[in-house]
């Protein structure tokens, strides 16, 4: 049997569906020679490595996952990093820029002291190769246990955005063209979920048209959104070296709900099968006048995208990845 110790700072969170326990359950269950502790819950030290082939470390950046590292290199565990993000490069205008700029110096420690790493784009190996060489691109994954996707409704009255309040500034940087897009389209409610988007709905002159709700726990959030199914979802994002490193989970997500994706053209994350790019505030403004007038053919951009999703993004597949790092650490 081989033993993985699994070590998240919020195991229940929407990272840990993607890059965590999510994915590691699953791979258990493909695999069921492995068996994944999770370790998150307790307090770890010199004494937990004890029939363990390898720690699994998701997004560490903890003073903690430093001493856990350690211990385990001490025990002669190998330790194996996972992160979806650039949390070296996280910009003054991020809610957590504070947070992530002092633990910044513990990443570098962590990279340094893995044996591998996996991370979600391409970019994110080239950021971190400077700390490691031997760094995977292991992409999120169409997990099956969110119940399938969504049909698309072309005559749905729905444009979604997705995102925590950590995205206010992305939201910002679009919000006169939002606005405008808002305000000069009828009959259509623009739904976000997860945050207050109280700077847009200021302006917005028929409040009716603009709906929000809060953060939900993963489960029924792919249940809120197949619920809501939109014909589009938007992806506002500032162009800077940390939203360069973004995934492609948005994009699964809007499929899954059952909508096209506008997202930006300079992430090649999003530049997928089925997707509206943008380039700028304009042509974010016209994406959305083309979806909401019926310029553009929604539910051929939807089954693309789930073609594609299908056929390159199983999790089945992407798991045989980790299953390869795996039996290399476990050597």
């Amino acid at each position: 049997m081989t033993k993985i110790l699994y070590i998240s700072p919020e195991p229940k969170s929407a990272v840990s569906f993607y890059r965590g326990w999510g994915v590691l359950g699953h791979l258990q269950k493909q695999y069921p020679e492995i068996q994944v502790i999770d370790g998150s819950d307790r307090e770890i030290s010199w004494t937990s490595f004890s029939g363990i082939s390898a720690v699994f470390m998701e997004r560490p950046c903890r003073s903690y996952d430093v001493k856990v590292a350690h211990y385990a290199k001490a025990n002669g565990v190998p330790v194996w990093c996972d992160w979806d993000d650039d949390l070296l490069n996280v910009p003054r205008e991020h809610e957590s820029y504070f947070t992530y700029s002092e633990l910044a110096e513990n990443v570098k420690e962590l990279l340094g002291l893995a044996r591998v790493v996996t991370v979600s784009t391409e970019r994110l190996q080239r950021e971190f190769s400077v700390h490691n060489s031997n760094i995977h691109v292991v992409p999120n994954a169409y997990n099956p246990v969110v119940g399938g996707f969504a049909d698309h409704n072309k005559d749905s009255k729905v444009i979604l955005y997705r995102g925590s309040r950590s995205h206010y500034s992305d939201l910002e940087e679009y919000a006169e063209e939002l606005i405008d897009a808002i305000n000069d389209t009828h009959g259509y409610t623009f739904f976000f979920l997860g945050l207050n988007p109280f700077f847009i709905s200021k302006y917005v002159k028929d409040k009716s048209k603009i709906e929000f709700h809060p953060e939900i726990d993963i489960f029924f959030y792919f249940m809120k959104i197949k619920q809501l199914n939109p014909v589009a979802t938007i992806i506002p994002l500032e162009d800077h070296a940390f939203n360069r490193g973004k995934s492609n989970i948005a994009y699964m997500e809007s499929t899954i709900a059952g909508a096209v994706a506008i997202a930006p053209r300079y992430l090649p994350e999003f530049c997928r099968p089925g997707a509206l790019d943008y380039t700028d505030g304009a042509s974010f403004y016209q994406q959305i006048k083309l979806v909401t007038t019926g310029a553009v053919d929604t539910r051929y951009k939807v089954q693309k995208a789930k073609e594609y999703i299908k056929s390159k993004l199983d999790l089945n597949d992407i798991n045989k990845q980790r299953y390869k790092i795996i039996k290399e650490l476990a050597k």
